[in-house]
């Protein structure tokens, strides 16, 4: 059990070491320090934060399978999935943070190179085609 439970804080930390960063640099600058630290500290975010939001992204489409082998396990809810297919799409929907847009196109994009490969098996190919338009159909429209 502390996978699925590991799995679901990583976005939750991620996101609170890139606000701690931040928030860091921000008192640090107000309070009058001239520490070398606060360079380190806004060259760290500026470079990091687009692939903090990229795993945090990747972890949160990640936590639906788990959500529905939990399901099957029987250590989950059936509400679970549901609930968090609303959050997940509000995410995608998202335009301040086209983060999991992304990621979904990034993946798409990688499912089709293997589907249209040579040495990917028919069924296999067809398999991956159904589950894109499956997802694809559910995925809400961006404003």
């Amino acid at each position: 059990m502390a996978a699925p439970v590991s799995m679901a804080a990583l976005p939750v930390t991620i996101y609170a070491a890139l606000h701690a960063c931040t928030f860091m640099t921000k008192i640090l600058r107000e309070t009058g320090h001239t520490s070398s630290i606060i360079p380190k500290l806004e060259q760290f975010t500026a470079h990091q934060t687009q692939n903090a939001l990229g795993i945090i992204a990747c972890s949160e489409i990640f936590l639906v399978p788990l959500l529905v082998s939990l399901i099957f396990s029987g250590k989950g809810s059936l509400l679970l999935p549901f609930a968090y297919y609303r959050f997940l799409s509000l995410r995608y929907a998202s335009r301040r943070n086209p983060s999991t847009r992304q990621a979904f196109a990034q993946m798409r994009g990688s499912l089709q190179n293997v589907a249209m490969s040579s040495s990917c098996p028919r069924p296999i190919s067809s398999l991956i085609y159904r589950a894109i338009d499956f997802i694809s159909a559910r995925a809400p429209p961006v404003m």
